[in-house]
């Protein structure tokens, strides 16, 4: 991933994962070095889901944000959808950017 803006330890990060604007991991802290170790972070509090997702970073102490779709690579049959698996047939699923 490009690093789009610099993050230094001392900066405090705020991070917000999203979909379908429902939160499925929130962080607000200090001691990154790069959106990589963010991204990593929050997908790990996210747990074990998979799809598209919209992760907004905010740099508190420099005073930037930047929003992104992530999505995990990982195949739907092991891991738990981010949707109801109860949705009636024929539904489709939008993000809101």
């Amino acid at each position: 991933m490009n690093n789009i803006r610099s993050i230094s330890r001392t900066d405090v990060i705020m991070a917000n994962l999203s979909w379908n604007g429902q939160t499925l991991a929130n962080v607000s802290k200090s001691d990154f070095t790069s959106i990589d170790d963010v991204v990593k972070l929050i997908s790990t509090m996210a747990g074990k889901c998979f799809g598209i997702a919209k992760l907004c970073i905010r740099n508190k102490t420099q005073g930037w944000a930047v929003n992104m779709a992530i999505s995990t690579p990982k195949t739907p049959s092991m891991q738990k959808p981010l949707f109801a698996a109860s949705a009636p047939r024929g539904t489709q699923f939008a993000l809101q950017f």
